[in-house]
């Protein structure tokens, strides 16, 4: 696994793995380039039937706001194949099935891209702070999309 590096500059291990499918039928692939602020320190890239594609990742989020939380994360990422056009958002039911496979029940949804493809799902890896919600849900406003199956906040 790739190092972690600490604030005060320190290397420190990285003992926590991404999420990984618990059943057969899913592929691991090589990772894509990354765009964006993306800042995963390890992720995995899996595709189920080349319908679905999933990003597992173990990501240290920086709070930006006071309250939020910081440290290890899980972060779960996930698209339908499309056609020709490209990639599509996952539906509720589809959604729900896929953090199933990956043991990711109970995680909580959190997307701050306008009218996003990709769902991104959320957790702590310290069990004590599961539960606590992100403080940009109280402030910001919720956009919802696709009858109320998709919400995005502004960042």
């Amino acid at each position: 696994m790739k190092p972690l590096i600490t604030a005060a500059g320190m290397i420190a291990p990285i003992v926590v793995a991404p999420l990984r499918p618990r059943r057969n039928g899913w592929t691991q692939r090589r990772m894509p380039p990354l765009g964006g602020n993306a800042r995963p320190t390890v992720i995995e890239c899996w595709t189920f039937r080349n319908r679905f594609q999933v990003f597992s990742a173990i990501e240290i989020v920086e709070p930006a706001h006071p309250g939020e939380l910081g440290g290890p994360h899980y972060h779960i990422s996930f698209v339908a194949r499309g056609d020709v056009n490209g990639n599509v958002r996952v539906d509720g039911n589809d959604a729900a099935w896929i953090l199933k496979e990956f043991g990711a029940e109970g995680f909580e949804e959190d997307n701050h891209v306008p009218h996003g493809i990709a769902r991104n799902f959320w957790r702590p890896v310290n069990d004590n702070e599961v539960g606590r919600e992100c403080p940009c849900k109280a402030t910001e406003p919720a956009i919802r999309e696709d009858r109320g199956d998709y919400v995005w906040r502004p960042a």
